[in-house]
């Protein structure tokens, strides 16, 4: 068994959609107000391939079947605080201690970037996905931070780089 965490390529596009897709089912959260109606979760090669951000899958044997990244909040007035973005594992993925993983290099890059603070927005179904985030410095806060459009998320989380 290899896997391998690396910078998201053109051809992971399809995959990650398929993954972002199949969480978001699994969850009964699609549709409009949820990542999977955002434009980039077709294209997210290009959607992180520019300053400011970044996107990292995990590939297992081959196949693609997770990832996560970064990228400056929209439509925010704060450019130092950046969004953990499309982190997204594939059930066959979780508990391997990849998450770990790959939140703590989306911190140390996003750090290393220029941000002085992380963001994320998720839904109260994640408790799993919160509880990694507490357990990796994140806290509630009371309110959304920019506008990402996903306004049937709910949960609000920071910390500091």
């Amino acid at each position: 068994m290899s896997i391998i965490i690396r910078p998201i390529q053109p051809q992971d596009n399809p995959a990650m959609f398929r993954v972002i897709e199949t969480v978001l089912l699994e969850f009964g959260k699609t549709g409009e107000g949820y990542a999977i109606a955002d434009p980039e979760t077709r294209r997210m090669f290009e959607a992180y391939d520019q300053p400011g951000r970044a996107y990292w899958v995990v590939e297992k044997d081959g196949q693609v079947l997770g990832g996560a990244g970064f990228a400056p909040v929209d439509n925010c007035d704060d450019p130092g605080i950046a969004e953990l973005r499309k982190m997204y594992f594939m059930p066959e993925l979780r508990g391997q201690g990849l998450a770990d993983e790959l939140i703590t290099l989306c911190l140390e890059k996003a750090r290393e970037a220029g941000y002085h603070s992380l963001y994320l927005e998720t839904i109260p179904e994640m408790q799993a996905a919160q509880k990694l985030y507490r357990k990796h410095g994140f806290t509630y806060i009371d309110q959304r931070i920019g506008d990402s459009g996903h306004h049937k998320c709910h949960v609000f989380m920071q910390r500091a780089l």
